[in-house]
């Protein structure tokens, strides 16, 4: 399939001139194109599967939490559980990000520069996912979700156990403000990476 797409760049229509790559040359940047998009699928599924992992574990101790008032304060470890998952999942999507800018951008002049076309149409898939029309409209659902997969419970649950705790010792009242203050860190950091 990867070859196909140097390929299909090299018998393009839309050119006077042929690309010409050496085979080893083609080689180099075959397995480094396919080494990277292996890491970027393999990092997509892992970041997706954060996601379900956050649920689960958001459902597990609030079940817990909620089960008798004695348990209540464990519900005060459900914004961290989002803290530190949230954050995994942005930095495996910014890894994906860097990846695919890296493909679009470096990878892509060096292929282009060591052949004797300087205007190869390399990875136009690179391209179209990105200039898609309906993208802004897929970045804002994915923030909206995101918010609400790592912000939202983690607010629920500070909130419940604010309106529920009679009389919180000082060490539960840091830990509530600690889990606010995550919160809004996490809240900064999903919306500055949506916009990439």
């Amino acid at each position: 399939m990867t070859l196909d797409l140097i390929d299909e760049a090299e018998s393009s229509d839309n050119r006077s001139t042929e690309c010409e790559l050496s085979s080893d040359d083609r080689e180099v940047y075959l397995r480094e194109y396919e080494k990277l998009k292996d890491e970027q699928l393999s990092r997509i599924g892992f970041r997706d599967n954060l996601i379900y992992v956050t649920l689960g574990v958001v459902g597990g101790v609030s079940s817990f939490a909620l089960s008798t008032p004695r348990n209540l304060a464990a519900i005060l470890v459900v914004p961290w559980v989002c803290f530190v998952l949230g954050w995994s999942y942005i930095s495996n999507d910014q890894k994906v990000t860097a990846i695919r800018d890296y493909l679009r951008g470096p990878w892509r002049t060096a292929v282009a520069t060591s052949s004797s076309l300087q205007m190869c149409r390399i990875l136009m898939w690179e391209d179209e996912s990105i200039s898609n029309h309906q993208r802004s409209n897929r970045m804002g659902m994915q923030l909206f979700t995101d918010i609400a997969t790592f912000i939202m419970p983690g607010l629920v649950a500070v909130v419940t156990y604010a309106f529920s705790s009679h009389d919180p010792t000082a060490p539960v009242r840091f830990i509530v403000v600690a889990d606010g203050g995550l919160l809004a860190i996490l809240l900064l950091r999903l919306t500055s990476n949506s916009r990439s």
